[in-house]
């Protein structure tokens, strides 16, 4: 390469750097265009959603079968998880009811005796309603109100619940059908629910029964 060869070369070599360098200076600096770029915030869970969540935990038990129901309260919201452990099958009950101030959701979640079988969820009833027919029975917070009878026991237990779990969320793997029959529904599954209530001679243990589940 000749004297005049490297030295064009030399002037390329810098033009290049000089360009490459003018370049990187304007992709980092911002225009006036330019927005500015923000994190998409995750979606607020149902939890997060109300200010404040009571939870009440009741529990009945007797001879051969347990009976639990668990309430949840916010505002308009209002969910009811009533659980029936029993001797048989037939006498085994798990009802859900919901209500959002709008509508009243009432489903069965089917029992999953052995983790391999295949469940098909039966399909739950709606109601246009603002409230539910159902009243939760409450108490002074953290304090153990207890349940002592002939033949049944049990308590119930308020609190101040800020889990993460969605109970205020119509299940997404349940179909609803609109249905006058809703609320039937409801007393149907509990008057079985609530017949264990009646296993006891005492009355007050009886109403106290009654009034935790909730019975019609």
């Amino acid at each position: 390469m000749t004297r005049k060869s490297k030295k064009v070369f030399l002037f390329v070599l810098i033009l290049l750097l000089i360009f490459l360098f003018i370049f990187s200076r304007r992709a980092l600096s911002p225009t006036k265009n330019q927005q500015p770029i923000t994190k998409n915030s995750p979606s607020p869970t149902p939890s997060q959603v109300f200010s404040s969540t009571t939870k009440c935990q009741n529990v009945v038990v007797s001879a051969g079968e347990t009976v639990e129901l668990f309430t949840y309260q916010s505002g308009n919201f209002t969910r009811f998880d009533y659980r029936v452990a029993a001797m048989t099958e037939e006498k085994a009950i798990n009802l859900q009811v919901f209500s959002d101030g709008q509508w009243l959701y009432v489903w069965n979640q089917p029992h999953r005796y052995n983790k391999d079988d295949v469940i098909v969820n039966p399909p739950g009833k709606k109601i246009k309603l603002s409230s539910p027919p159902l009243v939760i029975a409450t108490s002074t917070l953290d304090e153990v109100k207890r349940i002592s009878g002939s033949n049944i026991s049990g308590d119930r237990l308020c609190y101040t619940w800020d889990d993460l779990d969605p109970v205020f969320k119509v299940p997404a793997d349940f179909t609803f059908e609109d249905s006058n029959e809703t609320t039937q529904k409801i007393k149907e599954d509990l008057s079985k629910i609530c017949q264990i209530c009646s296993k006891t001679s005492n009355e007050t243990a009886a109403s106290a029964c009654r009034t935790n589940l909730s019975c019609l």
